[in-house]
């Protein structure tokens, strides 16, 4: 499944490259991600994260994006007497883009590819980071403000592997076109 979703991410950026009518953005937004993981206390918080995005519109109902984040508000603890002290050093993921085209400034989509990352964990005891990749989707609308200025509202599953970890929530973003 991983295989299938790198090619048709790739594929997908292909296409935007050999279009010359391709309509790019960049967006920055800050994403409320909440991380379900059975280590911690309540076995759920939540972090604060910057995320960029870079993409193209491939036609007016496909395109690709490329993204990258990172925690800007870590999670604190004490757990078991320990101070510990989690975030995500970067995260990055390449997606393609369903969207619905219609004439109002409202754009629904759907997206589909794939995610990775690096996660950090200090405390005064130990200190450790762990690599993880997996399919990530998600769901959201674009909203254009002018011919080149939007904002973008999404929810997004970036993680949820086999060890009962998963990383996902809402994000806004402010959208420049070019």
């Amino acid at each position: 499944m991983r295989k299938l979703c790198a090619s048709l991410v790739l594929c997908g950026i292909g296409l935007v490259s050999a279009n010359a009518n391709a309509e790019g953005y960049i967006a920055l937004g800050y994403a409320q991600l909440d991380h379900s993981d059975r280590s911690f206390t309540d076995g759920e918080f939540d972090t604060g994260n910057l995320v960029a995005r870079l993409g193209a519109d491939i036609s007016p109902y496909f395109g690709a994006e490329l993204r990258l984040g990172t925690t800007v508000v870590k999670h604190e603890e004490t757990f078991r007497g320990a101070d510990v002290e989690y975030k995500q050093d970067y995260f990055y993921g390449a997606y393609l883009r369903v969207k619905w085209d219609n004439t109002t400034s409202l754009t629904p989509y759907a997206a589909l590819g794939v995610a990775g990352g690096r996660e950090r964990l200090d405390s005064n005891v130990i200190s450790g980071r762990d690599n993880w990749n997996d399919v990530s989707y998600a769901a959201g609308v674009d909203m254009d403000l002018t011919d080149r200025i939007g904002i973008n509202a999404e929810y997004t599953q970036y993680r949820d592997d086999e060890y009962d970890i998963s990383i996902d929530g809402p994000s806004v973003s402010a959208v420049w076109k070019f």
